[in-house]
């Protein structure tokens, strides 16, 4: 299965992660003012452009992991995730090592398909 990042993903995870995604603005004299943070934009294209998280970074993986723990919604997704798994196109084999040894390293290896997870689980009500 295949895991790639939509801007539908990128403003779950933005607003999960308690960041504003800028949807709502209106016009002022000096640009444009979100109406959900206060935050202004000289030109309405810039919003689209102005600060958002790729969602495709270590970093960005990392601040959303933090959430989930700090949220206590870790364990919820970690069991997400394992039933993705064994339902995916490719399952993965587990041999010697712990079944969450398998589950982290695969979880942690590609920041995107973690992300893009985390957003899946996010919009079917899991966390």
């Amino acid at each position: 299965m295949t895991y790639k990042m939509t801007p539908e993903y990128q403003k779950v995870l933005t607003e999960m992660i308690g960041e504003c995604w800028h949807e709502n603005t209106i016009h002022i004299a000096s640009g444009y003012r979100c109406l959900e943070c206060g935050e202004v934009f000289l030109f309405k294209e810039r919003i689209e452009k102005c600060n958002r998280r790729s969602f495709q970074t270590d970093s960005d993986m990392m601040k959303v992991f933090r959430w989930l723990v700090d949220n206590g919604k870790w364990l919820t997704f970690k069991n997400y995730t394992a039933q993705r798994i064994f339902i995916s196109d490719s399952p993965i084999i587990f041999e010697s090592a712990t079944f969450d040894d398998h589950i982290y390293s695969w979880l942690f290896y590609d920041a995107e398909r973690f992300n893009c997870l985390v957003a899946q689980c996010k919009m079917e009500g899991g966390v």
